[in-house]
C-alpha cells in the first residue's frame, strides 16, 4: 500500500510532531511512505531524515514534485496522511481518502474532509476547538499546541488500517485528468 503523507502546514499549531509520525509509519511497515511539502520544508526534511533512519520505504516526493505533480502522487496513493492543510482538500479532489489530524480545529466545523472512507483523528483536550489555526491557544513555552500532543497514536494508525483495507469508492467522473 502506499501513503502520501503531508507533515507541515502553514501554521505551527496545526503541525503533528515529526517524531511521532515516525512512530505511525513504524507500525505499518509494509506500506511505502511519499513525503509532500514545499522543497526544503523543515517538517517534510526531518520526517525524511528519520524515516530513512528508521528503515522505512520512504520517496522525498517535496524535493522533486511541484503541487500539480503532487495532486497526480495523491491520486495513485492509497491514503493521504495530512495534518489539516489544504491537502486533504486536494487529496478528496482527486479521490484519495485522507486520515486527517485535528488539534486546534475540529472536522465538524466544516474543516473535515467529506468522503464516506476518509477519517478524522482529533484531539480530546478540553479547550479544543480553540482557534481556525491554533493562534488563540493560551498555553505557553513546550504546552502551546499541547491539543496535537493528545492526539493518540494508536488511533491514528488504526483509521490508516481501516482505510487501507476498505474498498475503494471512486469517482464516477475524474474532476480532472492528470495523464
Amino acid at each position: 500500500k502506499t501513503v502520501a503523507i503531508m507533515p507541515g502546514a502553514a501554521w505551527p499549531g496545526k503541525r503533528f510532531p515529526v517524531h511521532r509520525l515516525i512512530r505511525v509509519m513504524g507500525q505499518l511497515p509494509d506500506c511505502k511512505w511519499l513525503i509532500l511539502g514545499k522543497p526544503g520544508e523543515k517538517a517534510s526534511e526531518d520526517l525524511f531524515r528519520m524515516g530513512v533512519a528508521a528503515g522505512c520505504k520512504i520517496y522525498p516526493a517535496f524535493r522533486h514534485l511541484d503541487l500539480v505533480d503532487q495532486a497526480k502522487v495523491i491520486s495513485q496513493s492509497d491514503v493521504l496522511l495530512s495534518n489539516d492543510t489544504g491537502m486533504v482538500h486536494l487529496a478528496e479532489a482527486v479521490g484519495t481518502p485522507v486520515v486527517s489530524l485535528f488539534g486546534p480545529t475540529r472536522s465538524d466545523l466544516g474543516f473535515g474532509p467529506w468522503r464516506a472512507e476518509s477519517k478524522s483523528v482529533e484531539t480530546s483536550l478540553w479547550c479544543s476547538p480553540c482557534s481556525k489555526d491554533g493562534s488563540a491557544c493560551f498555553r505557553l513555552g513546550k504546552n502551546r499546541y499541547e491539543c496535537l500532543s493528545h492526539i493518540d497514536q494508536t488511533r491514528i494508525v488504526a483509521a490508516l488500517r481501516k482505510v487501507l483495507e476498505s474498498p475503494v469508492v471512486t469517482l464516477s467522473e475524474p474532476l480532472r485528468s492528470f495523464s
